[in-house]
């Protein structure tokens, strides 16, 4: 129930002249007004003034002054009634006005007796720590490294007592000092069984006495996460103290795991931070390793594409002097959330876009395919993202720059030359501008030409044995993670200088998700919207791709993902790897074919079941090559389009 002080700073119907009363359940409650400006009245008032209604005002103005007296202390209590001393004594009424010139009293005089006791801290300060050291620990001194840290903390403790600014010390000296030397020894103690605690959890010394410091709460949960051996190390609580960020509420947001592999990767909370802030799981697999700021050589260079976050080509030198050449992706929580990624069921509020891609190349390495690039977790300038090697090749359809300013039939050219001209007259803003360079991927030079990025086929061979066996293997890497984004721009196709073929998948993150545990559904029927680019399983496929799934378990999958997505995710995979094994060994389809060499690939048979492009990659590729071969659109050759 609220009392007098707060009922009067807290309701709005209560003005300056409102008298203050209380009911008979001692609630309080607005009794009338003062007349402030007629004297006349006030005296009538007084003379007319019942008995009873002033044992009333002087019940009011006794309340008042107790709870002066709980807030403030005794000493302010006595002032406070001093000044009351017509209303407790002859009943005048007490008004609002009233109450908040003696709550303004109240605290000037709080403040003046905690100014005084600092003073007479300072003076006797020596002697006070000599009390409580020896009460609290037996001796004088603590090691050096803890003097600092100890004192604050008691001169803390001791500032922050009810008494200190409620009770003058200067009255009574030596009470004053006997009284803050018990209450440092108090402080004292408790900090002595804090480094117990901290000894018996492996935590030093220095580090519990900078929680003290920092005012953290030193119990088993913080400092599990400070051991000297696996933890947080005492840099990291004065970085966070340094910055004005609460230690404690940053502890709690690592689990002793987390810390401890940051701690064995030589990471420290700064950058343990980023992997919370970034939304990527803090795992073996996410770790940076050698991609570090301190190993980038040269000066990275800026790629095209991305909408949030750049791309960039980072050389990183390796333990053993090589540099090795990587796609530098800064990571964003949400960039790469979208329709695809809403439909496939992941979670809105924590995408973990990023680590899809790591998700995905830890499957490809258990089914031996070799598909995905390397993928790891490095840094740039300071801040996470995706590192992965580069993909080397060309891809089946891919961005081809052209210069459209001087075009008259382009309508996104005309779009741009449009919201230029109407910005520069002041009838449109730069947000409309944006909007059509966005729409049309249209880009504008520091000469101010008008670039458009347009998508154009690739030129390959479809009948090639191992180009069709690369994309089948492709085929069921995406139907095991739910691939939903697999255009002939995301995969990269090498022929090497030997003539051999091999397949790069590359942006792999619209992956997993909780919806679809058959692979067989993520196909974008005609009949049926959809924002995904997928096929059925395969009708062909050969020996040692049933041997790597059957030797791949349900438990080997769950074991690899744990602590990378989330277990809803896993367990849609486990789901649909069952459906994979069911379908590969169930008879035809689909075709088994005895060997991985170009004998079987390359067949007539073979290439009449890759034709469907419902069902194949290799159908639905070569398919969208001829069609815009048909409408006249460019084809580049493999050459002109390698990367």
């Amino acid at each position: 129930m609220a009392g007098i002080i707060d009922t009067v700073r807290t309701n709005r119907t209560l003005q300056y002249d409102s008298r203050i009363g209380l009911n008979d359940q001692g609630q309080v409650q607005k009794a009338g007004r003062q007349h402030f400006g007629n004297v006349f009245a006030r005296a009538w008032d007084c003379i007319t003034r019942s008995s009873e209604q002033v044992q009333k005002n002087k019940d009011v103005a006794q309340a008042f002054v107790q709870e002066i007296k709980e807030k403030y202390g005794n000493q302010v209590a006595s002032m406070a009634s001093r000044e009351l001393k017509s209303h407790l004594e002859l009943g005048r009424p007490l008004t609002a006005y009233r109450v908040m010139v003696v709550l303004t009293h109240s605290n000037e005089m709080r403040n003046q007796i905690a100014a005084k006791n600092d003073g007479l801290l300072a003076d006797n300060l020596e002697a006070i720590t000599e009390r409580a050291l020896k009460g609290a620990f037996g001796y004088d001194n603590l090691p050096d490294f803890l003097n600092t840290k100890v004192l604050k903390a008691m001169d803390r403790a001791i500032v922050k007592d009810p008494q200190f600014s409620r009770v003058d010390g200067s009255r009574d000296e030596p009470k004053f000092i006997k009284h803050c030397a018990l209450i440092g020894q108090r402080a004292l103690e408790q900090f002595r069984d804090e480094l117990a605690l901290g000894e018996r959890m492996g935590v030093p010394p220095s580090v519990v006495a900078e929680l003290r410091n920092a005012d953290c709460p030193i119990n088993e949960d913080t400092l599990q996460r400070l051991n000297v051996e696996t933890g947080f190390t005492l840099d990291d609580v004065k970085w966070l103290s340094g910055q004005g960020i609460s230690v404690s509420d940053t502890l709690m947001k690592f689990t002793p795991e987390e810390v401890a592999l940051l701690r064995e990767a030589g990471l420290g909370v700064q950058v343990g931070l980023q992997y919370k802030e970034r939304d990527i799981p803090i795992h073996p697999r996410t770790l940076i390793g050698d991609y570090t700021d301190s190993n980038i050589q040269g000066k990275p260079e800026a790629l095209r594409g991305g909408a949030l976050s750049k791309p960039f080509a980072v050389n990183y030198q390796l333990p053993t002097g090589e540099a090795d050449r990587r796609v530098f992706k800064e990571a964003h929580p949400t960039e790469g959330f979208g329709p695809a990624a809403m439909e496939l069921g992941i979670d809105p509020k924590h995408p973990q876009m990023t680590v899809r891609n790591i998700a995905t190349k830890v499957i490809d390495e258990l089914l031996g395919f070799n598909l995905v690039p390397d993928t790891r977790i490095g840094m740039m300038d300071g801040k996470l993202g995706m590192v992965m090697s580069f993909a080397h090749g060309a891809a089946a359809a891919t961005h081809q720059e052209v210069d459209v300013t001087d075009s008259q039939t382009n309508g996104g050219a005309a779009a741009v030359r449009y919201a230029m001209e109407n910005i520069r007259m002041g009838l449109a803003e730069q947000s409309s501008l944006d909007e059509y360079l966005e729409a049309f991927h249209i880009r504008i030079t520091e000469e101010g030409r008008l670039i458009q990025s347009e998508m154009v086929g690739v030129e390959h061979n479809f009948n090639d044995p191992a180009l069709r066996q690369e994309l089948v293997k492709l085929q069921l890497l995406d139907a095991l993670t739910a691939q939903g984004d697999r255009h002939g721009g995301n995969y990269v196709v090498l022929q090497g200088e030997d003539g051999k073929i091999s397949l790069q998948a590359i942006d792999n993150d619209q992956a997993f998700g909780t919806k679809f545990d058959n692979p067989n559904d993520l196909w974008r029927n005609p009949q049926r919207p959809s924002n995904f680019k997928a096929v059925k399983l395969p009708p062909v496929v050969d020996r040692s791709m049933v041997e790597a799934f059957s030797k791949l378990s349900p438990e080997q999958l769950r074991g690899e993902l744990a602590g990378l997505l989330p277990d809803t995710e896993i367990e849609k995979t486990v789901e649909r790897l069952n459906v994979i094994k069911q379908y590969l060994t169930s008879g035809s389809p689909p075709v088994v074919l005895p060997s991985d060499g170009p004998d079987d690939w390359g067949t007539e048979q073979v290439g009449q079941l890759l034709l469907d492009p419902t069902t194949s990659y290799v159908g639905r590729d070569q398919m969208n090559l001829e069609l815009s071969k048909q409408e006249g659109l460019p084809i580049l050759n493999y050459e002109e389009a390698v990367r």
